[in-house]
């Protein structure tokens, strides 16, 4: 008979596996084009370890293919800055693989290249191309000064026609840094690619952009050939998803200190041990429980474990089975077990949930379980 899948939700406690919240995390990851994940499988090999498989294979592929598209796309890019110096010799590469309609762009592109290279070309037919773009470019004299502007610079920075003529560069980008980097690619002959910098538009708003620029030849005129892609979302995710990491990082490291500090285990001499547990008790909580008693038995070889619940507000199934788990867990190590704090109301709990504790050692107070321990070791208080 084949194996049941384990379920996502334990009908004992109705908590949720925590690999769910891992998987779904992982899904936002992939949908934010955040890049790797890093999800790590129980090892039980269950439904949802296939899952989390899946999806760390589907995350290195997406990663690979859009490392690709990008390396295609900026190839893509330096054949048209070459094309707008009017070098037409220069063919944009097809992968065969059509990512995001690339290949489509490419074989259009080289297309255009061989009837631009066999026929004069208007000022008119030029800007019509640059106008289509969807990415904002400039053409710039030496003196950086904006020759050419298309339609998606004129949306993005939101200055008109006129403004892009008559404004330095650096008011029309609202980045002063710009025009540094240009003034050196013209100095040095070295083309800029993928350079990013925080612009701002005309009404303030902040812009990230990634900047490639090369120079344009024209016998001794040199003009500068500017193209700009809006990262501003991806930057604006990225950040979130930092700050999501930073988060989870810090609340893990605060859970670790609290569990460490929640489960002290107190040796009252070399044979006994008593744990007093406070507060709820969930089921990391419980395990953790469980590690603290296993560890403490086998590296001070206790005769007699204790388990107080007297600070622990509400008992309910979860909690009684972590305590018969408890239970059968010090016994088979060879240890007494003893629980103390029954109260009225947990005795009353445990009758209303149907829970036997069975031939379970019970005390109402701490101080009569430590008597009764020591009474049957043979000592006295």
């Amino acid at each position: 008979m084949a194996e049941e899948p384990a379920p996502l939700i334990a009908p004992e406690s109705g908590a949720v596996d925590p690999r769910v919240a891992e998987i779904l995390a992982g899904l936002l990851q992939l949908n934010a084009e955040a890049g790797t994940l890093e999800l790590t499988p129980s090892g039980s090999g269950d439904g949802l370890d296939q899952i989390i498989a899946g999806l760390c294979q589907l995350a290195k592929e997406t990663a690979a293919r859009r490392a690709a598209a990008r390396e295609h796309l900026d190839a893509i890019l330096e054949v048209m800055l070459s094309m707008l110096a009017l070098d037409f010799s220069k063919k944009a590469p097809m992968k065969g693989v059509d990512e995001g309609g690339l290949d489509a762009l490419a074989f259009g592109l080289n297309n255009i290249s061989d009837e631009l290279a066999s026929s004069m070309v208007s000022r008119a037919y030029v800007d019509n191309i640059l106008d289509s773009m969807l990415d904002p470019l400039l053409v710039l004299d030496s003196q950086l000064n904006v020759q050419r502007v298309n339609q998606a610079a004129i949306q993005l920075f939101a200055h008109s026609r006129p403004e892009w003529q008559k404004l330095p560069l650096g008011t029309l980008l609202g980045c002063a840094e710009v025009a540094v980097l240009i003034a050196r690619l013209i100095n040095d002959e070295q083309p800029m690619t993928n350079c990013e910098l925080r612009c701002q538009s005309r009404s303030g708003r902040a812009i990230d952009v990634a900047a490639s620029a090369s120079l344009m030849r024209d016998g001794a005129v040199v003009q500068v050939v500017c193209v700009f892609r809006d990262i501003t979302e991806r930057k604006r995710v990225d950040a979130v998803l930092q700050q999501s990491r930073r988060q989870e990082q810090t609340i893990a490291a605060q859970r670790a200190v609290i569990a460490e500090l929640s489960i002290p285990l107190i040796p009252i001499n070399d044979q006994i041990l008593v744990l007093p547990l406070i507060g709820a008790v969930d089921a990391l909580r419980a395990q953790r429980v469980l590690e603290t008693l296993l560890a403490g038995i086998v590296a001070r070889r206790a005769a007699v474990v204790i388990l107080d619940i007297t600070g622990v507000g509400e008992v309910d199934a979860q909690v009684a089975s972590a305590l018969l788990q408890a239970s059968r867990a010090v016994q088979l190590l060879g240890a007494r077990f003893i629980l103390t704090g029954i109260r009225t109301e947990v005795a009353q709990a445990l009758i209303r949930l149907g829970i036997e504790l069975g031939a379970l050692r019970t005390h109402s107070t701490l101080q009569s379980g430590i008597a009764f321990a020591m009474a049957q070791l043979g000592r006295s208080l």
